[in-house]
């Protein structure tokens, strides 16, 4: 499966996004001193299947639970933050097919490299409300061809100045689901996915000494607040541009795509047939498929343009390309 990178990277070409990289900006803010993680005590060595689930949820959803200084809860169905004050050490088994699912990039936060130190894989980090998350794991889970990865034992954990206060954990914990990528959107909270390709489930916010998982609003607000995006995930692509248009972002005519037909009249690639099957239904605002329902649009509303992103033929992901504001 194409990386989000590599497809954003198709997107801005295709539409020019004047956005500007703010990679560099973000690095120097996870690489920015810290305090160093306390050392957890316990250890826990993996069973011989590697995928025994270290954390799990007993607490209720919507009931507040003390987290160090902190409180926490959730009053999202299916998602939990759990009160942890450990990390238990395991032993880590170097897996050859690990660059399938995963960037393996060393962890920049010291709450990160510590996580990595007692054996777990790092995923994602993100530093939030005064708070460092990091997503960890035992391992990677693989689909067909490693085309779709899952992950075993994962979770994020939220450190306090270096110190594990809470877990979060979302979907199917035996499955090992967990939130494996963090956005910002302006509403102020954390954005939270389950896994990549899945739809966001949540906010996260951080309020004085409360920390609360949100459900996603009915509407985002883009471009420094001037434009509005309604709730469009999981939904189908012809429902989801339906609800686009009432709120004034009309689809922007792509060109037709172009493919390759064989001598017994099929066509070179699923993707070039999914994308055809698109354009013909009327959907011309597609701009790509890659791999199986795997697509792209593109929308506009007064000067901005809006890219949006399906898996399995439902919303996972948009961006807002913002005239003289970036996305």
């Amino acid at each position: 499966m194409a990386s989000r990178a590599g497809i954003f990277a198709i997107l801005c070409l295709a539409g020019a996004c004047s956005a500007k990289d703010d990679k560099s900006a973000s690095t120097a803010a996870l690489e920015r001193h810290r305090a160093k993680p306390v050392q957890a005590a316990a250890s826990v060595p993996g069973d011989a299947t590697g995928d025994r689930i270290i954390f799990t949820s007993a607490v209720r959803e919507g009931i507040w639970y003390q987290a160090s200084a902190y409180r926490v809860r959730s009053v999202v169905p299916r998602a939990s933050i759990t009160p942890t004050f450990d990390l238990p050490a395991i032993a880590r088994k170097e897996d050859v097919n690990e660059g399938y699912c995963a960037d393996l990039r060393a962890p920049l936060t010291p709450e990160g490299k510590w996580a990595r130190a007692r054996g777990w894989r790092v995923n994602a980090e993100a530093i939030f409300g005064g708070l460092t998350l990091v997503n960890v794991l035992r391992a990677y889970s693989y689909g067909q061809a490693a085309i779709t990865c899952g992950e075993i034992d994962g979770r994020v954990i939220v450190f306090d100045h270096g110190k594990p206060i809470a877990t979060i954990i979302a979907g199917e914990v035996a499955g090992g689901t967990t939130i494996q990528a963090f956005g910002h959107p302006e509403g102020g909270g954390l954005r939270l996915e389950n896994h990549h390709g899945d739809a966001p489930f949540g906010d996260l916010f951080v309020t004085g000494r409360d920390i609360e998982i949100r459900p996603l609003p009915s509407a985002d607000t883009v471009c420094n607040g001037k434009w509005t995006v309604p709730n469009i995930f999981d939904k189908p692509i012809t429902q989801a541009r339906r609800i686009l248009a009432k709120a004034g972002w009309k689809p922007i005519t792509a060109p037709p795509p172009i493919v390759e037909i064989q001598p017994d009249g099929s066509l070179d690639f699923q993707e070039d047939e999914d994308w055809t099957i698109l354009y013909r239904s009327g959907v011309k605002e597609a701009i790509y498929c890659a791999n199986t329902n795997y697509c792209g649009f593109r929308y506009g509303a007064r000067g901005a343009t809006l890219y949006v992103e399906t898996e399995g033929k439902l919303v996972t992901l948009y961006s807002a390309d913002c005239p003289g504001i970036g996305a």
